[in-house]
């Protein structure tokens, strides 16, 4: 199963750029009096919002919902619209009936009862516009395998996505399209490991929360955080029996591509999709010879967006370099002209600055329609930063493009979440052994304090159930609350929640980033809810990680797998606590040669910065 299909919860915003009160939402309900709005997601004043998003807010207090709707007002277009508005964990989404829709200006204002009265005491006014109705479409002419031209010197993804260009099914002139399919070390959608999404992709074109639509406007599907569809989609692509080449399997994990698309031998073949499917035959039929004349998918492209750092969806946009530079990629029918990208017409700002005064920086042209700025200074932490670009940018043809206002965040604070070097039986000295190998681990930052990542019955854990965790629900929890967690190589694993646990306490979740790409598995003792796991109402903690369990296949410790982005993260599996885990004759047991990486009973731990 491809990594990038689980049902996934993002968390919210306002773990990022403000903190806001633990508890249930139903708190304070009685008094509504004094709210103010904290932290606002997408930020205002932004454009092209992927329908996929939520429009979601934090305030000072947390309140019933119910209690406060009467107090918001949404306008689609200028015309007052329906909405729901539910809270979870913190944090509330305006949903407006009927969901998102494309080309659309949403505003969104907020006045709520002054501290001493019942007079309004600030108007919060936020807006902004969805994204334009990308089209996906079929082209008109049919190819065969070897789609790299040696006359010109264009490879096969230049050559598709000049086909896309200039065919004459392409429902608009004044727009670029990039060609849907797989193409090995240039493009693809999820890597080979099968992550998916922005870090784990390469060039691909389809963009996160974002919808896309037939030639005829009706919606196709919305790609999930990590760019791709969930199938089944909502519609297929085209209502007719034709197959297109995709170079991708079910999982959209490239595949059979005809020698990387150079070859038209009959006894090679490529992968191909059927245009009027909704499931996984969309793009993943069957094989055919590459000497078969078939379509591409072409898929309609961004004006401009953020092209390095990659921010996704799943990691609300935040950069965590504070002198990353930004490079933004123009997709423009003709060349942008460099001349015309300029310190007036390429602004970044700070959202909170009311005077929005550009930042000092560089700007350069990479020679590729993508133009790099590169900040005179670090960013601020926990800001909101605003990539504005203005119609003064031009095309080589004298043609503007149109006003767009992109946005990065930089985290308040991070943390560090590392696994240590060397891995250990099941018989670690109790919590306080391992916290002591955690601390001398060299990848402990110097004068941090680093703790395990593990349970214990009575010493250490999140959760006594589901629903409760965090605050007095925890003892020596080690993970803080609403804080950005980094691995070693500076990515973003995750953000916890309000209760220093990841998801909101279905079991389900997912990371940016693995802990250790490495690979390994590390002791924890608890499962996706961050509870305590028993087994034969027994703890899976190694008898209080302070022996050895000698039982052969009995399950003694729990642990998970470094390099998974998913739940089994801290609850891949459980085995014995020693090496002792063969048997050799009754109630015989030898060491089984355990010295591999993560094989046996011999685990690492997950450490996290104090």
């Amino acid at each position: 199963m491809v990594k990038c299909k689980t049902n996934l919860l993002i968390l919210s915003l306002s773990a990022v750029i403000a903190s806001c009160s633990s508890g249930n939402s139903s708190t304070n309900s009685e008094n509504i009096n004094g709210l103010t709005v904290q932290s606002v997601f997408p930020p205002n004043g932004t454009t092209n919002i992927g329908i996929g998003e939520q429009f979601q807010f934090s305030l000072n207090r947390n309140v019933n919902p119910v209690l406060i709707k009467n107090y918001i007002t949404v306008k689609k277009d200028n015309v007052e619209a329906a909405f729901n508005l539910i809270s979870k964990n913190g944090t509330y989404y305006i949903i407006p009936l009927g969901g998102l829709q494309p080309d659309s200006v949403y505003s969104f204002s907020m006045n709520f009862p002054s501290a001493n009265s019942e007079s309004v005491a600030s108007n919060n006014n936020y807006t902004m516009t969805t994204q334009p109705a990308y089209k996906i479409f079929v082209t008109s002419t049919s190819v065969e395998g070897n789609l790299g031209n040696p006359n010109t010197g264009q490879n096969a993804k230049e050559w598709a996505d000049n086909l896309c260009n200039t065919d004459s099914a392409r429902p608009n002139t004044s727009v670029t399209y990039k060609a849907m399919m797989g193409i090995p070390s240039l493009r693809y959608a999820c890597d080979d490991d099968g992550y998916c999404g922005a870090g784990h992709d390469l060039d691909w074109v389809l963009q996160s929360q974002t919808g896309y639509y037939d030639v005829g406007g009706v919606e196709i599907g919305t790609a999930n955080p990590f760019a791709t569809f969930t199938f089944p989609v909502l519609s297929y692509i085209k209502n007719a029996d034709i197959k297109v080449w995709t170079g991708l399997n079910a999982s959209w994990i490239n595949s059979n591509n005809c020698k990387s698309w150079t070859t038209k031998h009959d006894d090679e073949n490529g992968r191909v999709g059927w245009v009027n499917q909704t499931n996984e035959r969309l793009i993943d039929l069957e094989k055919h010879a590459c000497n078969k004349d078939r379509p591409l998918y072409c898929v309609e492209q961004p004006q401009a967006l953020i092209a390095e750092p990659e921010l996704s969806a799943l990691n609300k946009y935040m950069v965590t370099n504070l002198n990353s530079p930004i490079k933004v990629r123009f997709n423009s029918v003709s060349p942008i002209d460099p001349t015309t990208v300029t310190s007036s017409s390429f602004l970044i700002t700070d959202s909170s600055d009311i005077n929005n005064t550009p930042l000092a920086g560089s700007i350069t042209s990479n020679g590729d329609n993508t133009f790099t700025f590169t900040p005179a200074s670090p960013y601020l932490a926990g800001k909101t930063y605003y990539v504005n670009l203005t119609t003064g940018i031009k095309d080589t043809q004298g043609q503007p493009i149109v006003k767009t206002v992109l946005y990065f965040f930089t985290p308040a604070s991070t943390k560090l979440i590392f696994m240590t070097q060397d891995d250990y039986w099941g018989d670690l000295g109790s919590i306080a052994g391992a916290d002591g190998k955690c601390q001398a681990d060299p990848k402990c930052p110097a004068g941090s304090v680093c703790k395990a990542i593990i349970m214990q019955v009575n010493t250490r854990y999140a959760c006594t159930t589901a629903a409760t965790c965090g605050g007095v629900y925890s003892k020596d929890w080690v993970l803080t609350a609403n804080t950005t967690y980094l691995n070693t190589s500076g990515q973003i694993v995750s953000i916890t929640n309000e209760s220093g646990t990841f998801g909101d306490g279905s079991g389900k979740f997912a990371f940016n980033y693995p802990i250790d790409i490495t690979g390994g598995h590390a002791w924890t003792g608890f499962d996706n809810f961050f509870m305590i796991k028993y087994n034969d109402g027994k703890p899976l903690t190694c008898s209080s990680w302070s022996i050895g369990d000698s039982g052969v296949n009995a399950l003694g410790g729990l642990y998970g797998d470094s390099r998974s982005i998913y739940p089994t993260a801290f609850s891949d599996n459980g085995g014995g606590c020693s090496k002792y885990t063969n048997e050799v004759d009754y109630g015989v047991y030898v060491d089984k040669q355990c010295n591999i990486d993560g094989g046996c009973s011999k685990r690492h731990l997950y450490c996290a910065q104090q």
